[in-house]
């Protein structure tokens, strides 16, 4: 009888504690005490509503040749319709009674370990349940642990921002949350002031952070790509960016290019060039206010404010010239003014100009020519040139063609709206070029070198250092990136056809968005050779 007790006592505290855990009740138990689960139900069941019986019935010892233990059969008759998958939905299993506590153990813990995962709109509604009544209760109604609720209900606000399919709360928690989290105050703080924050910026202040032993990061710590996308992922701020104008390309596009390359191939087989000798020139209008393209901020902002020196009207331009060899010759800088200060110290390697309007213009170019043109390697020599540049009026002066003709230099005009597609400096210069400048005034305008007027606005950056970000950008710019461009424009490819590939190839750092500002050096005429 003793035995029957601990038994009857074993099954009743199963089915108070599958009550208790929620636990479902379609599990069969095998002869060897393993446990297996035929369907996984989506709807809770609790037990003691699906059990209709539990008993212990002694069976006779020599039916298991055993003589002195008894052991016994435990008789669970389920109301889950388990007849769809099993034959007989009545579950048996023998035992002894002192194995039934060890036995019971197992069950609990083979199906406690089983893992689910649900998703954010299943855990908001277990949220809103324990709410209106308590965590326990609604664990039992859910068919989940207490703890579960408990921690769901402290990540109400996380998950509430989160897609309602998603499985939320996945992937790895911040390694330096303290780094993280001045980083992500530094960044609210600049963009609070109307700064732009770019990714490479937030990497370097992080690099800049991790030397400082109060956020005790490993020495390892490199501040990567990777780690910068979850760390705007973690903190909700993306990058955001302005919309651009792109340029419209005329409808007799294939013509006009066809056109362009066979008048370049023609002018190479007479003169036979050498690359050194093949050039492309351009005038990049340029402000003083240099706030980049994209900016971190959070994310839903449909307004994104950058703060400037508020002199984005003064202009000033930038001349620059390469060879299909991949030089660079020296650029020219021509600000918006009568003349240039006595005590102004400029860099050596770029030339500077004074000029009323801060643009280009006839005595511009001949300044250009004879400045920058006619000191390129191989000028002395008197080597035959081709000059590619575009249709700005002053190019197609007959003044300034007979005067490029007396530098041994034949010319070569890119038809209208054809500069994105035929310009070297257009194709895959000017961008990473003013990315430079922008990067470079973006250091500036965030250190203390920032002086500010008698009402408080910063002023513009001083000329000299106009022009040294100008010549330390052009200098940074890789000679290969140059002669790529030449031959994807169809300028200095060979000339039996090989490198015509090039010309179709993608190119990663091509200036696929042209920028908002109109250029004023761009005429709108057709040209006829």
């Amino acid at each position: 009888m003793l035995c029957d007790c601990v038994s009857v006592s074993a099954i009743h505290m199963f089915e108070s504690v599958c009550v208790c855990m929620s636990l479902p009740s379609h599990f069969l138990l095998s002869q060897k005490g393993t446990v297996r689960s035929p369907v996984r139900s989506r709807r809770p069941i609790t037990v003691i509503s699906r059990i209709h019986r539990s008993r212990v019935t002694p069976v006779p010892h020599a039916c298991f040749g055993l003589n002195t233990v008894p052991v016994y059969k435990i008789h669970m008759v389920t109301g889950f319709p388990v007849s769809q998958i099993y034959r007989n939905p009545s579950l048996l299993f023998t035992c002894t009674a002192a194995d039934i506590p060890y036995f019971l153990k197992f069950i609990f813990s083979s199906i406690i370990q089983q893992r689910s995962s649900y998703d954010a709109s299943f855990k908001l509604n277990v949220i809103k349940a324990a709410e209106s009544s308590n965590n326990s209760a609604t664990a039992r109604q859910f068919g989940i642990a207490e703890s579960t609720v408990r921690d769901w209900r402290k990540k109400k606000t996380e998950l509430e921002m989160m897609p309602r399919t998603k499985k939320a709360c996945r992937g790895l928690s911040s390694a330096y949350p303290k780094l993280e989290s001045t980083l992500y105050d530094w960044i609210v703080e600049h963009r609070n002031n109307g700064y732009a924050i770019s990714r490479t910026a937030i990497r370097l202040h992080a690099l800049t952070l991790k030397k400082s032993a109060e956020f005790g990061v490993h020495s390892n710590f490199l501040a990567s790509a990777g780690w910068c996308k979850r760390f705007m992922e973690r903190h909700n701020v993306t990058l955001r960016q302005r919309k651009k104008l792109s340029q419209k390309l005329p409808k007799d596009l294939e013509e006009k290019v066809d056109s362009f390359h066979r008048y370049v191939l023609k002018l190479r087989h007479q003169h036979n060039y050498d690359l050194g000798q093949i050039g492309n020139m351009d005038e990049t209008p340029m402000t003083f206010d240099l706030p980049g393209n994209r900016s971190v901020h959070t994310q839903g902002e449909k307004t994104v404010l950058v703060k400037t020196t508020v002199h984005e009207k003064a202009h000033f331009t930038v001349v620059l010239t390469c060879m299909a060899d991949g030089t660079k010759l020296k650029p020219l800088v021509i600000f918006k003014r009568k003349t240039l200060p006595k005590s102004a110290k400029f860099p050596s390697g770029v030339v500077v100009r004074a000029q009323p309007n801060g643009w280009m213009d006839e005595d511009g170019i001949r300044f250009w020519l004879d400045k920058i043109w006619c000191h390129r390697p191989g000028s002395l020599l008197r080597k035959r040139a081709l000059l590619v540049w575009d249709m700005f009026s002053a190019h197609l002066k007959e003044s300034i063609k007979s005067a490029v003709r007396n530098a041994c230099t034949d010319i070569a005009v890119i038809p209208s709206g054809l500069t994105s597609q035929l310009q070297p400096l257009d194709v895959c210069l000017n961008k990473p070029f003013k990315d430079r400048l922008r990067q470079m005034w973006a250091d500036w305008m965030c250190s203390d070198a920032v002086t500010t007027t008698k009402s408080g606005l910063p002023q513009r950056p001083d000329i000299t250092a106009v022009c040294r970000w100008v010549k330390d950008a052009w200098e940074s710019m890789p000679p290969e990136m140059i002669q790529k461009s030449f031959r994807k424009c169809g300028i200095s490819n060979a000339m039996d056809g090989t490198d015509d590939d090039a010309i179709y190839e993608d190119d990663e750092n091509s200036e696929d968005e042209t920028d908002d500002t109109i250029d004023p050096y761009l005429d709108t005429e057709g040209l006829g050779w």
